[in-house]
């Protein structure tokens, strides 16, 4: 799997990162990290995906950011 197939996964979680509150942004910012690391994709997926259900359980996230975490995981299930 390379870079560019995750590109719209990237490109949603930077938008995700401008909307959301600033205590959630490192959290955000560490997810980015996973996808652009060396691991193997299914390990990489892996971990994005948990990092992702704990943003999706954060209390500080509004409605619609919820919503656009969860078309985030299905694009990355997607692949």
């Amino acid at each position: 799997m390379n870079q560019k197939n995750l590109e719209p996964v990237i490109n949603a979680l930077n938008d995700l990162q401008c909307d959301a509150p600033k205590n959630l942004h490192e959290k955000i910012s560490n997810t980015l990290k996973l996808l652009r690391g060396d691991d193997e994709f299914s390990i990489m997926k892996s971990k994005v995906l948990s990092e992702l259900e704990d943003l999706s359980e954060s209390s500080h996230l509004e409605s619609y950011a919820r919503m656009q975490l969860l078309n985030i995981v299905s694009l990355l299930e997607g692949l």
